[in-house]
């Protein structure tokens, strides 16, 4: 699957940042996390909704929810599925799987006319 996005994924090379403290600086190097270590991430967090009514909701199973959204929704033009796992649409970029799940939102929103977004 890697290599269907290879041409809009760009180069995955770590980013280097200069870290200051002390008067001393360090080259420090960044990579993109992937969509599935973000869940990791945030699982277990929990958000408070409302004031007097309140619900938790945890932020793992919420970006579970996407990523199973990118795994039904994103084909490509015979309508054949890009992932055969939601594991494969975790092992991808979090960057990249945001952007495939604002597209099938935005594509399986409710609305009269399916497809037209």
């Amino acid at each position: 699957m890697k290599e269907y996005f290879s041409d809009i994924r760009g180069e995955d090379a770590p980013a280097v940042r200069e870290v200051k403290f002390n008067g001393k600086s360090r080259k420090v190097y960044f990579k993109r996390i992937t969509a599935g270590e973000r869940v990791q991430l945030v699982s277990g967090q929990k958000v408070q909704i409302g004031t007097k009514s309140t619900m938790e909701m945890d932020m793992g199973d919420l970006l579970k929810n996407r990523h199973l959204l990118v795994r039904f929704s994103a084909c490509d033009e015979q309508g054949t599925l890009l992932f055969d796992s939601v594991a494969e649409v975790s092992a991808e970029p979090d960057w990249l799987v945001n952007q495939l799940a604002a597209h099938a939102d935005a594509v399986n929103k409710d609305d009269d006319e399916p497809g037209k977004s």
